[in-house]
């Protein structure tokens, strides 16, 4: 299905999450779109996120990893408080004391959860009560923060309360209900604390018929009438036995009866079974394989892609029914859609099995590939569980769901369909079957009328502004970092002095008085941001040039400091690792850097009572283009004499343009130096502006002719505008560095 990713129900939960504190619940009926606008925000996200889910193959199909191994949990009952021990023998139970005495965690799982800003969990509906509360009494305690929900950490919900929930043994929910009014994740001790925000997907891409989507709403809403069973009941042909031409998949309530109609049919087809084994490489836990691990095929065998085709011509999708043409020299298979007359081979895919960590150098959660599982991505499909069809597409499908025994079941299996006219029930639907859990109808009854979010995200836009600025004046992450550093076994149990080991003692000296001052200035201005407004902002504005201008100088001393130690290294030794470290800190140095000019233009911004939505442009700048130290207006910090300011400089931008000349390329001197790529162009581009440089060796000479194709009659286009017409292939820094060496009345 087609999905429109700018549609408003999507903007808003994107603006949610990039510029408020809100904790959020993204919810809709099956085919709007929850997982599309997933796939959105990790790619669009510039904050340190992780994807969570409740299952293995959930994780998988997510990009991310299960809620159990992101914490190091073993299965258990959670209850969130202290029991008697003699009490808990005849069920495995952890409670806030045993589970913070048992569970360790290292000294980078430990880096990990204390930079971590947005938890993701998909597929909610399947998430405990008592996970929800484990997961938040583990972050409270790593994150040495135990009065914040999550430890501070925002969450992001995705699912569809609906759909499947949460299993739960007779024997655990005994225990549970007694501090628990549900098993589903709303009702866990911390959701009552800090409730989510919720924002409903309300466009439905899947289904295209208003009659099926009412029916739909209806199932899922306990509106189901006799009227709506009547319609339901006209496709119940129990006998029917699709042709060959006119296939339907058979969507059961159990494993058992989808093997057995499955195993039957790839018997009863004439010819010898092909199999073909997945090469599974590395850690990939056997229960979260994505696809079968021995696929055993003959031709004409009906199958169903379990992925998305990744090329040009989206030739088919998860849930896209086809079958075997035919099998050659064992090893490779094409298969023929119904709708086609031609064959087409099919390809291998790789699914990864990954874990998260920090990267200190870029100061970034990264993923870790730990191994893959590569295998056609095929399925056979004369039947599969309404289980594993969740996020599933058919334009056709038989239906037995008359031995449901979940709520959500028959509203997941018909939700698969496109249409009521590709549908055949093969038993009946009683009205019990199709029952939502009140306690679940109550919590989505929740009123969240679009005009009222809206109303509340434009002042948490306002405090996410105000933040920015005071985040500027924070170097608690900068000690955070040094700290890590020092405590490193290499530097604490080295038999000989390290050479970087006194220049960080006494970065952290210097930090730790910068952050006392910052401390007290802060104070001043949170009372000013919260009683400035009515003057316009002018004296936060004089008071932020003035903090801005200290405290720039006393990065660049640090700076001027670290640049003079690496040559110093470089002369006595040839070792490497010290250089490496101290190139880190200059990193980290130059971000704050950046950040203080991004508070001073921010202040600014409200001084000229610019519109929020364009200072929030202002603040993404530094993710989207990597803002330079002299690309801001200079004239607002006006600079103290020194040599490095002669220059209009600071030295690290003169070493960048040391190594470009000495014929480094701007990929070599970021690996090089630890520095990100925007980071190295922004120390280039203003030798571009001077004529210092020329763009050769920055910008290739196609990107430079489609850039300037791009120029309006000679006339520079603001930034975003240039981007959306150059396409996704071209940086924004290379659009800067473009324009930079344009003749200055062209540039202006």
């Amino acid at each position: 299905m087609s999905i429109d990713l700018a549609h408003t129900d999507f903007e808003l939960a994107l603006q949610y999450i990039r510029y408020t504190d809100q904790h959020v619940f993204l919810t809709g009926q099956a085919g709007t779109g929850k997982t599309s606008f997933l796939r959105r925000i990790k790619q669009e996200t510039d904050q340190n996120m992780v994807v969570l889910a409740p299952t293995g193959v959930a994780a998988i199909h997510a990009g991310g990893v299960t809620i159990h191994s992101f914490f190091q949990l073993a299965p258990s009952l959670f209850i969130p408080e202290q029991l008697d021990t003699w009490r808990t023998a005849a069920v495995s139970i952890q409670t806030p004391e045993t589970i913070l005495r048992h569970v360790r965690y290292s000294a980078q799982k430990k880096e990990l959860f204390e930079e971590l800003e947005v938890m993701v969990i998909d597929e909610v509906s399947m998430l405990r009560a008592d996970m929800l509360d484990a997961m938040d009494t583990m972050l409270r305690q790593v994150r040495k923060k135990s009065t914040l929900p999550f430890g501070g950490v925002r969450m992001l919900f995705i699912g569809d309360m609906f759909q499947l929930p949460p299993v739960v043994k007779p024997e655990d929910w005994e225990w549970m209900k007694a501090y628990y009014d549900s098993p589903f994740f709303f009702d866990a001790k911390v959701m009552k604390q800090c409730p989510p925000i919720c924002i409903e997907l309300k466009k439905v891409w899947r289904q295209r018929d208003p009659d099926f989507i009412q029916l739909l709403s209806a199932i899922r809403n306990n509106e189901v009438n006799p009227e709506d069973l009547a319609v339901l009941h006209r496709y119940y042909r129990p006998l029917h036995q699709p042709e060959e031409e006119d296939f339907h998949i058979t969507l059961t309530t159990h494993n058992a009866k989808a093997d057995l109609m499955n195993h039957r049919a790839l018997a009863a087809l004439p010819g010898e079974l092909v199999f073909f084994d997945a090469e599974v490489e590395g850690d990939f836990p056997e229960k979260s394989y994505p696809a079968e691990p021995r696929l055993a095929l003959k031709k004409d065998a009906r199958i169903m892609f379990i992925r998305n085709d990744k090329g040009e011509s989206r030739r088919y999708f998860n849930g896209k029914l086809a079958k075997v043409d035919r099998i050659e020299d064992g090893q490779r298979i094409f298969i023929r859609f119904d709708d086609a007359s031609e064959s087409i081979e099919l390809e291998s895919e790789t699914w990864k099995n990954i874990r998260y960590r920090y990267d200190k150098e870029r100061e970034r959660i990264e993923e870790e590939e730990l191994g893959s599982f590569r295998q056609f991505p095929i399925r056979l499909a004369w039947a599969i569980t309404i289980h594993k069809s969740q996020g599933l597409t058919f334009e056709k499908a038989i239906i037995d769901a008359g031995d449901s025994f979940t709520a959500g079941q028959v509203y997941v299996a018909l939700s698969r369909l496109t249409g009521l006219s590709g549908m055949i029930l093969k038993s009946r639907i009683h009205p019990s079957s199709i029952q939502t859990d009140a306690r679940v109808f109550a919590f989505t009854q929740q009123d969240f009328p679009l005009q009222t979010l809206v109303e509340a995200l434009n002042r948490d836009k306002l405090r996410f502004i105000r933040k920015s600025i005071l985040e500027a004046f924070d170097f608690s992450r900068i000690l955070r970092s040094l700290r890590r550093l020092q405590d490193q076994p290499s530097f604490r149990f080295s038999e000989e002095p390290r050479p970087e080991a006194t220049v960080i003692s006494e970065a952290i000296l210097q930090f730790t008085k910068l952050q006392e001052t910052a401390i007290i200035f802060s104070k001043q201005l949170t009372e000013l941001l919260d009683t400035d407004e009515p003057n316009g902002y002018i004296q936060l504005l004089e008071r932020c040039q003035s903090a801005v201008r200290y405290f720039m100088e006393q990065l660049e001393t640090c700076l001027i400091k670290l640049e003079e130690e690496i040559r110093s290294i470089r002369l006595r030794s040839r070792q490497k690792k010290p250089v490496a470290v101290l190139r880190h800190l200059v990193g980290i140095v130059e971000k704050k850097a950046h950040l203080l000019q991004d508070s001073l233009a921010l202040s600014k911004g409200l001084a000229d009572r610019q519109a929020i939505d364009s200072l929030l442009e202002l603040a993404d700048k530094r993710a989207q283009e990597g803002i330079d130290l002299g690309l801001l207006e200079t004239s607002l910090v006006p600079p103290k004499p020194s040599s490095a300011h002669q220059t209009g400089k600071l030295p690290s931008a003169h070493l960048s343009l040391e190594m470009f000349q000495s014929g480094m390329g701007v990929d070599g001197i970021a690996a090089s130096r630890s520095l990100a790529l925007p980071t190295v162009y922004g120390h280039l581009i203003p030798f571009i502006a001077s004529g210092e440089l020329s763009l050769d060796g920055i910008v290739e000479p196609e990107k430079v002719t489609k850039i300037l194709s791009a120029m309006e009659a000679g006339a520079v286009q603001p930034l975003k505008v240039l981007k959306e017409k150059v396409g996704a292939e071209i940086r924004y820094e290379e659009i800067r560095a473009v324009l930079a060496s344009l003749p200055k009345s062209v540039a202006d």
